[in-house]
């Protein structure tokens, strides 16, 4: 029995490629010759690696959330989410340095807007990293309610619910020509609702 040739390319740089492509470009106005191109592979070892064009933007969506995760876990630094967390990460949101130069928005907005109810996979997938998100945030909003930060009275279900509509918003606006510091009295209005 022979084996085959050795991989000469780190799957996870090419994978990295390939998710700034589709963060670019979308799923359906990326080609393949531009994942080829971008990914330093040929249409050969980009199937056998990663399958169809479906199953790389899934792989790369995946990839994506679980970095994006990763950072929102860092800037814990190890302690429990409550409302300086919540704050800080509505207010990064605003932030014209966040995106310098870089109009792509969140991948998972935009593949939430591009594919959503059409592709029964990217749906599912975005509806569990929405379950996980509103999961973060009613922990942090309960948190908060027992530090004495967040009234007990509020509802903390709706109130996550809330948060996270509005920060799925403010990231689809960053896709657009705003000026993100005019985001800025937006993301105070919504962290009123915290008082």
């Amino acid at each position: 029995m022979t084996l085959g040739r050795p991989m000469e390319f780190d799957p996870d740089e090419a994978l990295d490629a390939a998710i700034h492509v589709f963060w670019t470009k979308g799923f359906e106005a990326t080609s393949t010759k531009d994942l080829m191109e971008a990914m330093g592979l040929s249409k050969s070892s980009l199937y056998q690696t990663f399958g169809s064009k479906k199953e790389l933007f899934m792989r790369s969506l995946v990839r994506y959330c679980a970095f994006a995760g990763g950072r929102e876990r860092a800037s814990l630094d190890g302690q429990k989410p409550g409302k300086s967390f919540i704050v800080a990460m509505l207010r990064a949101l605003s932030n014209p340095d966040r995106f310098p130069d870089d109009p792509r928005g969140c991948l998972l907005v935009n593949s939430t807007v591009e594919l959503g109810k059409r592709d029964e996979e990217v749906s599912a997938y975005v509806n569990n990293r929405l379950r996980l998100s509103l999961e973060m945030f009613e922990g942090a909003i309960r948190n908060a309610q027992e530090s004495g930060e967040i009234s007990p009275e509020k509802d903390h279900a709706s109130l996550a619910r809330m948060l996270v509509m509005s920060i799925h918003g403010l990231k689809a606006m960053s896709r657009l020509n705003v000026d993100q510091s005019d985001l800025r009295p937006a993301v105070e209005e919504v962290l009123k609702l915290l008082d």
